[in-house]
């Protein structure tokens, strides 16, 4: 895929199926869906975070914060995120070992904190489920996924100028990951230790309260540039696909340039605020990310990666994707609301595979209208 020069997801499901207009639709719509929970989630991460600092409420800094992000987003394009992703994440990078240092040291030492960490939280690989398996597969089955069918990793594989820069940035992003795993995990055992009674996703919150001035205002610093850079990036990646896939491609195929541009301003502020209201109306950081990898997840991953696997086999048809995806996404929103056993996610991504098979099954007969995709 990365040598066919696309933008979005949308134009990955014309190349393999086809111009069809409900498949742009639903496409750009399951696609849009995990950016939009990005910026709803790291709203609402923004004001937990600084609502005990500042003593403002949480909704004050929600659209606060909101506004900021739109100041940043709407004069730049996606080059200026990805060049402030990079600065701020390596500078992150050494401020969570900082962060390390002096949690470890207010609570007396390593030793001293983790001797009050109970045994089923600190062992390996017990302590992965403290939270319950459940939440563990669905996190697994979600985020994966999820993953795999997220635009903005796909967005920053093609705008690549090379491929071994595409290889060298996949290996270092894994490196990363791990690393930023066994931060995450001795950093929350160490606020456990110190505040077991505190709400968990309040606890980078009550950590400010309780450093010293001069790093609090760096640290501060540095998570408010974070925060606002993937708040950017999904505000821009749902605009994006706005702009691209369902303005231009369905209701104005003649736009110009400068129209599209207007659009995307316009659309940024519209989702940016349907954000704020979400994060207002349910203020749970997880929750809702985790939610919308499964969503997209359970919609798109079979109709991408069998398409791509089985491109030449003339195999699947636009009405066939068009089935799964509703499919998926129907069964996964059901077994999330039904608060099912067996983790949505799984649901969703069964109902897919299942429906693609079946109504390629029934509609064999159809002639496949695609472009070449290698």
């Amino acid at each position: 895929m990365r040598s066919q020069e696309f933008s979005t997801i949308p134009d990955i499901m014309e190349r393999l199926y086809g111009k069809n207009k409900t498949l742009t639709v639903i496409s750009s719509f399951l696609t849009m869906v995990v950016p939009f929970g990005w910026v709803i989630g790291n709203l609402i991460a923004f004001g937990k975070l600084y609502s005990g600092l500042t003593g403002l409420s949480t909704t004050t800094l929600v659209l606060a914060f909101a506004v900021i992000s739109l100041l940043l987003v709407l004069p730049a394009g996606l080059k200026s995120v990805a060049w402030a992703d990079f600065f701020f994440g390596c500078l992150m990078g050494l401020i969570c070992l900082a962060t390390l240092y002096f949690l470890y040291d207010m609570g007396g030492g390593f030793g001293n904190v983790m001797a009050k960490v109970p045994d089923n939280l600190k062992s390996f690989p017990g302590g992965m489920a403290s939270l319950g398996w459940g939440t563990v597969i669905l996190w697994f089955m979600a985020v994966i996924p999820g993953s795999l069918t997220n635009q903005m990793y796909f967005q920053r594989i093609f705008a690549a100028k090379d491929i071994n820069y595409v290889k060298m940035s996949l290996f270092l992003s894994g490196v990363v990951i791990i690393i930023s795993e066994i931060w995450a995990s001795l950093f929350g055992m160490g606020i456990r230790a110190m505040n077991p009674g505190l709400e968990r996703e309040m606890a980078t919150g009550w950590f400010l309260t309780q450093i010293p001035v001069w790093f609090l205002a760096l640290y501060a610093g540095l998570i408010v540039s974070a925060i606002m850079s993937t708040v950017a990036s999904g505000i821009q990646s749902v605009a994006l696909n706005a702009v691209n896939d369902i303005y231009k491609k369905i209701l104005n195929p003649g736009a110009t340039e400068n129209d599209m541009k207007h659009k995307s301003k316009i659309i940024s502020v519209i989702v940016t605020f349907l954000a704020v209201a979400i994060a207002l109306v349910y203020p749970r950081v997880l929750n809702v990310i985790v939610a919308t990898y499964a969503f997209s997840a359970a919609g798109l991953m079979f109709p991408i990666f069998a398409g791509v696997l089985l491109r030449r086999k003339n195999l699947i048809t636009a009405k066939s994707v068009i089935i799964s995806m509703i499919v998926g996404f129907i069964v996964c929103f059901g077994a999330m609301l039904m608060e099912t056993v067996i983790p949505y996610a799984i649901y969703g991504l069964a109902g897919s595979g299942i429906a693609l098979i079946i109504a390629c099954m029934i509609f064999k007969d159809d002639k496949k209208v695609a472009g070449n995709m290698g």
